[in-house]
């Protein structure tokens, strides 16, 4: 590999890497999310949608803090409530289209109500192209911290 494309594979890693670490973190909000599901779901007898209802807010918190302190390495001087308060507006946005996503699949679809963790799955994944892109422009934007 020659030096220059070396460095040019370099800074296209740096400039990605903000993505890769939100999809990481996105990959560990669905863990938990996904682990309330099959938990209340599987072994309380708990419909998918109520069993939702309790892993999403877990998982909003959980994928906030690891966004600040990650992902996009926000200035800490930043008040913590405000900029939640952000991040959930953001979240809410993404589980209307998470969970409407996850709904219809689960009302319509006789294959999802047996694995719900799929529709869960499908309904994350559009959810997310949103609220990377709200997340980056409004909740961290002005505050990332400086590279040391």
């Amino acid at each position: 590999m020659t030096p220059n494309l070396h460095i040019r594979l370099g800074q296209q890693a740096a400039r990605h890497a903000d993505k890769l670490r939100f999809l990481v973190v996105g990959g560990i909000g669905f863990s938990v999310d996904g682990g309330f599901l099959l938990l209340l779901n599987d072994c309380a007898g708990w419909s998918p949608l109520l069993a939702r209802s309790i892993g999403f807010p877990v998982a909003i918190t959980v994928t906030w803090w690891l966004n600040r302190i990650w992902t996009f390495q926000t200035d800490r001087s930043q008040s913590m409530r405000r900029q939640y308060a952000f991040y959930l507006a953001i979240q809410l946005t993404g589980m209307a289209i998470n969970f409407s996503i996850f709904a219809l699949l689960v009302r319509t679809m006789p294959w999802f109500v047996i694995w719900p963790i799929a529709a869960l799955a499908i309904g994350s994944i559009m959810a997310m192209f949103v609220t990377y892109i709200l997340s980056r422009r409004i909740v961290f934007a002005a505050t990332k911290a400086p590279h040391a």
